[in-house]
């Protein structure tokens, strides 16, 4: 009686919620289906409202073919045999006689827009499963078993033409060969989750114009710019487990714009021949001309620190080599570590450097005098013993000292450049591209949803992310100030190491503005 009891009570759960959402759900606005009524679908009340019921007459599978009729090749009106363990979890939507309809895969009333409108698996789902799942293979596996992920669309076979065409291929002839348009880049993405490299900086060897010039003058089609067939071979699967087409590797190993470290493929972007133990001849023996070829802040970040240089003034240690007596990207990086591919040195040393674990600034006292660098660096002592502020410190960054009891944001302060974040790039070069997450912030002018989400931070999260002159600066996301500073003019603002964020983690900080952006279960509660 206790067991059936609770699972009454569950069950008044579950459709309490869904109704609630359902009802939700309905005034959300539908990209690209914004000219739709309700009435189209829905029964309406007599105050004009839409119900939870459709209508009689209405066919989900017809409606939504008269836009994307040939287009969603996926078969709709069968019954579906089985529901997989996934398929329950998922709560997909089924039709009469538990037959797929186009909402089982997709959702025109969506919170949160995902592509093509696809149902977004729950992150408990991705959590327990023990392979690689996205919002596409989290619902191919609903009604597909794991098995499908054995097919393998690349043998020669020509009913595989159809995964990712329209119409077969006979007789060697396509008479057509236009790309499903609801798979269109995401065609290779149900199996191959994890690869991200077509949109990470640092893969297409073609972004570099040199590359690029040399391909086309060659024949090689590189017009379309990104997708995964710019660089592998899709139709045959090839001797390379990558399915490389023959041409990506060496122009990856001669362009500057493939970031070769930890990456075995790409030796060959550095050495003139595969390395070994025993012999692993570089392409220059001039450390710094062989490093600075992609390292000009053109294609790959720049280091503040001099080199070609013999040092003054400063005690080397000796386990930081020199080259004829001078500075060289060697004597701080050592790129022997990368070539064994340690995990250990891959996970906590990914710069390579020649002591791990130091902070940026703890690593500069392995050379230079402590005391001497701190006069240097405006993060470091801005306040003395006594609680007082340090004005020279202020005067690194500011063209006169801030009155912190009447600061009224960052506009009522002046800065010894126009831009203030030159004042960063100085000690932090390399960062104005790129970053974070591989898209250029700074400099960028924040809109509509953004722009309200960031004015709505400090009464929001507790915590300001300041704009300058309407634009994303370096200060938008760091706070370069001793916390105690910050009492003054943004309550509840921290600062968090080693980064000096606002907030407590990466993940916290881009929510801070993408607020459609969802945490991980247990992650960043308090700033919902």
């Amino acid at each position: 009686m206790i067991r059936l009891f609770y699972y009454i009570i569950l069950l008044f759960l579950f459709f309490g919620l869904l109704s609630d959402s359902f009802a939700e759900s309905l005034s959300v606005p539908l990209p690209m289906h914004d000219n739709l009524k309700c009435s189209d679908c829905h029964l309406m009340d007599r105050y004009g409202k839409a119900k939870k019921d459709l209508r009689k007459d209405f066919n989900i599978n017809s409606y939504c073919m008269n836009c994307h009729a040939g287009v969603m090749t996926h078969p709709v009106g069968v019954k579906l045999a089985s529901k997989s363990v996934v398929f329950i979890l998922r709560g997909l939507p089924l039709g009469k006689g538990d037959t797929v309809t186009c909402l089982t895969c997709h959702n025109i009333h969506q919170k949160e827009i995902e592509p093509y409108l696809l149902r977004k698996p729950p992150q408990e789902l991705l959590d327990e499963m023990d392979f690689e799942l996205n919002i596409y293979s989290s619902l191919c596996i609903a009604c597909h078993n794991a098995n499908f992920f054995s097919y393998n669309p690349h043998t020669e076979s020509a009913k595989n033409c159809i995964y990712c065409h329209i119409a077969f291929v006979k007789n060697k002839i396509r008479k057509d060969k236009r790309l499903k348009s609801f798979l269109d880049q995401y065609s290779c993405t149900p199996c191959h989750a994890e690869v991200k490299c077509v949109k990470q900086h640092g893969y297409n060897p073609f972004e570099d114009p040199k590359i690029r010039k040399k391909a086309l003058a060659e024949g090689i089609d590189v017009s379309s710019g990104s997708g995964c067939i710019l660089c592998h071979q899709h139709h045959l699967q090839s001797k390379d487990a990558k399915n490389l087409k023959d041409y990506y590797l060496p122009f990856a190993w001669e362009s500057r714009s493939v970031n070769p470290h930890w990456k075995e493929l790409f030796c060959l972007c550095c050495h003139k021949s595969d390395p070994s133990p025993e012999k692993a001849p570089l392409k220059d023996n001039d450390f710094n001309k062989l490093c600075e070829r992609c390292h000009d802040n053109k294609f790959a970040r720049a280091d503040i620190h001099p080199v070609g240089i013999k040092p003054k003034k400063v005690k080397v240690p000796h386990y930081m080599p020199l080259q004829n007596g001078e500075l060289t990207c060697e004597t701080c990086h050592n790129s022997l570590l990368q070539c064994f591919l340690s995990k250990h040195a891959q996970k906590y040393n990914r710069n390579f450097l020649r002591r791990e674990g130091l902070p940026r600034y703890k690593f500069c006292f392995l050379c230079h005098e402590a005391k001497a660098y701190q006069r240097l660096n405006p993060h470091v002592g801005q306040i003395d013993e006594k609680g007082n502020i340090v004005e020279e410190k202020c005067l690194l960054c500011h063209s006169s000292l801030p009155d912190v009891k009447h600061v009224k944001g960052i506009s009522s302060v002046k800065f010894m450049r126009a831009d203030p974040d030159e004042c960063c790039k100085g000690c932090h070069p390399g960062y104005e591209k790129y970053h974070p997450a591989g898209y250029t912030h700074v400099g960028v002018k924040p809109k509509g949803k953004l722009l309200k989400a960031i004015k709505e931070s400090p009464d929001r999260i507790g915590i300001a992310m300041p704009l300058y002159n309407g634009k994303i600066i370096c200060a938008s996301c760091h706070n370069p100030h001793d916390p105690r500073l910050s009492r003054y003019w943004a309550p509840g603002s921290m600062l968090f190491s080693p980064h000096k964020l606002r907030l407590p983690s990466t993940l916290q900080t881009c929510v801070a503005c993408h607020v459609d952006k969802s945490f991980k279960p247990g992650e960043g509660k308090r700033y919902r």
